[in-house]
């Protein structure tokens, strides 16, 4: 009797230890939806402002000037989106593709690029 007790928990921990990382798994996952998502955002709207102000690093330093009559909701959804990712740096490639790139959860350096539709 105690031994089919001792098997019958060892089975019930080593459940409840894939149990714990499958939901670790779950949320590393859910993180990674969040920042890809982000960075996304970021990219889009970067690109955006750089149409409409026809170069995308005034686009970029535009929403750190202190006082902002236009875009204030564009420039809140930015700083907003950009909490998600750690670390990020912003690029302009000679191309006039915008890069932006930061580290995930494990620490690795993720990137992503959009055109910015600049000739």
């Amino acid at each position: 009797m105690l031994l089919e007790y001792l098997i019958a928990s060892a089975i019930g921990f080593a459940g409840m230890l894939g149990i714990l990382q499958f939901a670790a798994e779950i949320t590393a996952l859910h993180q990674q939806i969040i920042q890809a998502h982000a960075a996304a955002t970021v990219l889009r709207e970067w690109s955006a402002l750089a149409r409409v102000m026809g170069d995308p690093i005034v686009a970029w330093e535009f929403c750190s000037r202190s006082p902002r009559i236009y875009f204030v909701d564009i420039c809140q959804m930015l700083a907003d989106q950009l909490k998600h990712l750690p670390d990020y740096a912003t690029e302009i490639a000679s191309g006039g593709d915008l890069t932006l790139t930061w580290h995930d959860l494990s620490d690795h350096q993720v990137s992503a690029q959009i055109a910015s539709g600049l000739p």
